[in-house]
């Protein structure tokens, strides 16, 4: 049958497309092939659509018959008209849905645009009524696209939760996984959609699924997502799979990292172990002091945090605050009765980090706390050589009024003023000279 039709129901022409309705017919009729007519649908079908927004369903009622009747003029499978059957589904055309069902639409055809089902445009429409004629046109819940994406994940992302109520009750698999290991309870937390969580830890969840969520949690600031987890008895001694260790202690890392207080107080009052670490021995005080998060290392410092606590290179949260020049970290820990003696495993202390990278005032308060001037590391080099060397004359200064002794020679047999002078710091040389 073509739609070529003079007169009566089947020569409808809808008002406003002028000559490109004509040539689009016309199209439709000479294409006599399924593939080519699959081909050609993607730019057919958002034509019938532009009328949506008007609202004109007798239009699109014709249309949708119309197109029908060529798909089974070229005898074209029924995922062509999936693809129409998502887009009435998206746009809450409740009726179109049924009479596609009818006409043999396939319920669980993904379109190639963009890889949803009819039921996933009917969610992503935020359209409840569409959402359940499908069902009961037996769409499948737990139909995975080709990123393993279901329904119910994009419903949790996009936070409708009377969707996602109704894919609960019609037994959506809160346990799949998307291809990067995503869950519906995952994707709800990174968007901070606190009902539709709560809703999908009512349901049930598994023990690695919550841990993920604990440090989802932790990363977008969610402090109100972390207290409901520990409420569902999220376990925070989970070890990940990640070998980025106990999900507590990530989480903490990650809090630490944002110098986010609310959600270290939280995880903290769900009993996350604050001495956790990961594989290379890094702990959440060890990150605060990294990024120079005061408060949060005070906090952490306040909940019994190890102050001297090694990573695998043997730095301690002091070494690390001296090394990256964070003033109020440094003090916050000497306040804590950190050790300024201790060494790494390329035996440097805190004093010869920090003159090396010339943090004078960390310098100072070190040597306030009878930190070892003269102390020699790796090398046999001394502060003072390390800020000789590295041209740090405000450093160098503040380490000859401790009484830094000038005379000294490293293992080849250089003194910081040959070190000085080696690397064309003259200003320093003059110095050293004088303080001889």
């Amino acid at each position: 049958m073509s739609i070529e039709g003079g007169e009566g129901p089947h020569s409808y022409r809808p008002s406003g497309l002028g000559p490109l309705w004509s040539q689009t017919r016309a199209t439709c009729v000479s294409c006599k092939d399924a593939a080519t007519f699959r081909e050609m649908s993607d730019a057919y079908f958002p034509l019938c659509f532009t009328f949506f927004g008007l609202g004109e369903r007798l239009q699109l009622r014709t249309l949708a018959r119309r197109w029908h009747q060529e798909l089974e003029a070229s005898r074209c499978e029924t995922g062509c008209g999936g693809v129409l059957l998502g887009r009435a589904a998206e746009k809450g055309f409740g009726g179109l849905c049924w009479r596609l069902l009818r006409m043999g639409a396939d319920v669980n055809a993904a379109s190639r645009k963009d890889d949803l089902t009819p039921l996933m445009c009917a969610v992503f429409g935020g359209q409840l009524e569409t959402l359940d004629i499908l069902l009961q046109g037996r769409a499948d819940v737990n139909h995975q696209n080709n990123t393993k994406c279901t329904a119910l994940m994009l419903a949790a992302d996009l936070g409708h939760r009377s969707i996602l109520q109704r894919l609960l009750f019609a037994r959506a698999d809160v346990t799949l996984h998307a291809g990067d290991s995503t869950t519906a309870l995952t994707s709800a937390t990174q968007k901070g959609h606190f009902d539709v969580v709560e809703e999908l830890l009512h349901v049930g969840q598994e023990e690695s699924s919550l841990a993920d969520a604990l440090w989802w949690a932790a990363e977008y600031g969610h402090a109100c997502i972390v207290e409901r987890l520990f409420h569902y008895n999220v376990n925070p001694n989970f070890v990940n799979q990640d070998g980025s260790g106990s999900a507590g202690g990530k989480a903490l890392r990650i809090a630490a990292h944002k110098n986010n207080e609310s959600v270290i107080d939280a995880l903290l009052h769900g009993r996350a172990n604050v001495n956790a670490t990961s594989t290379n021995g890094f702990g959440a005080l060890a990150v605060a002091c990294q990024y120079g998060s005061h408060r949060v290392a005070h906090h952490l410092l306040a909940s019994s945090a190890d102050v001297n606590a090694r990573a695998l290179n043997g730095r301690t949260p002091l070494m690390i605050a001296s090394t990256f020049g964070h003033v109020t970290v440094v003090e916050e820990l000497l306040c804590f009765l950190a050790d300024v003696h201790m060494r790494d495993r390329e035996q440097n202390t805190s004093v010869l980090l920090a003159s090396q990278s010339g943090h004078t005032r960390i310098i100072e308060a070190l040597l306030r706390r009878n930190a070892e001037v003269n102390a020699a590391g790796q090398c046999g080099w001394t502060a003072l050589n390390l800020a000789a060397s590295f041209g740090h004359l405000a450093a160098v200064c503040s380490l000859l009024a401790s009484r830094a002794d000038v005379h000294i020679f490293d293992e080849a047999q250089e003194t910081a003023e040959m070190a000085a002078l080696a690397n064309g710091h003259m200003e320093i040389v003059e110095v050293l000279q004088r303080a001889k």
